[in-house]
C-alpha cells in the first residue's frame, strides 16, 4: 500500500523525467565528493560531530539503507558509509578534539559545497520565489547545459522555511570577515543575503 501510494508522488518533491538525470548525477558526485573529504577525517569538519554532521548523515544514512542508493554507496564511498555508520553514535575521536581549521578543509570540502550545496541553494532560491508568486511550476538553470523544471506543489513549504532560517541566522554573523570570504569562495554567500534570491522562476528556457 505504501509503495503504490508515494512512488506517485515524485512530481511533489520536484522528481520526474527531465529532473531524474540530475538527481542521479548530483547523488553521485556528492557522494564521490564527500567520500575524498572523509578519506584522511573522522568528521566533516576534524575529529569531532558539529551541526554539518547531524544534518547530512542522517540523510545520506537513508540513501544507505535503501537497496539501490545503498549498493551504490557501499560499492563506490566506503568512507561516508564509515562516516554514516558512526553517526550513529558519534564520538570525539580525542581527548583535544577540535575543528579544523579551513585552510586544511578547503581542498577536499570546496568542491562539495561549490557544486552539490550550491545548487540546493539554487533551487531553495527559485523554490522559494516561485511560491511566493503563487507559481504552478518552476523553471531554473543549474549551469553548465542543465535545466531544471517541476511542478510546484505544498511540501516545497519547508524549503522555503528553511532558507529563511538559514538567511536569519547569517544575518547574525554578517560582520564575521573570514566567513564572509569562504561563503564567497564556495559561491553560495549570495543565496544568503536577506534582499532576495539571485534566481528567478522562469516561463522558459
Amino acid at each position: 500500500m505504501i509503495k503504490e501510494r508515494m512512488s506517485g508522488r515524485g512530481f511533489a518533491v520536484g522528481s520526474n523525467p527531465q529532473t531524474a538525470p540530475h538527481i542521479e548525477d548530483s547523488f553521485k558526485n556528492a557522494i564521490s565528493l564527500l567520500d575524498v573529504h572523509l578519506a584522511n577525517r573522522p568528521y566533516l569538519f576534524g575529529s569531532a560531530p558539529s551541526f554539518a554532521d547531524f544534518g547530512l548523515a542522517p540523510q545520506v544514512y537513508e540513501a544507505l539503507v535503501d537497496p539501490t542508493a545503498g549498493r551504490i554507496l557501499r560499492e563506490k564511498a566506503h568512507n561516508v558509509v564509515r562516516w554514516c555508520e558512526q553517526m550513529t553514535s558519534p564520538k570525539a575521536t580525542s581527548l583535544d578534539s577540535r575543528f579544523e581549521e579551513w585552510e586544511s578543509l578547503k581542498e577536499t570540502l570546496l568542491p562539495f559545497i561549490a557544486t552539490e550545496v550550491r545548487d540546493f541553494l539554487v533551487w531553495s532560491s527559485g523554490i522559494t520565489v516561485a511560491m511566493a508568486a503563487g507559481e504552478k511550476e518552476m523553471r531554473i538553470d543549474l549551469g553548465g547545459g542543465r535545466h531544471w523544471w517541476q511542478t510546484v506543489a505544498g511540501p516545497q513549504k519547508y524549503h522555503t522555511k528553511s532558507l529563511k532560517e538559514l538567511r536569519r541566522k547569517y544575518s547574525e554573523v554578517t560582520n564575521d570577515l573570514p566567513l564572509q570570504r569562504v561563503l564567497e569562495e564556495c559561491r553560495i554567500r549570495e543565496f544568503l543575503v536577506t534582499t532576495g534570491p539571485p534566481v528567478q522562476p522562469q516561463s522558459k528556457l
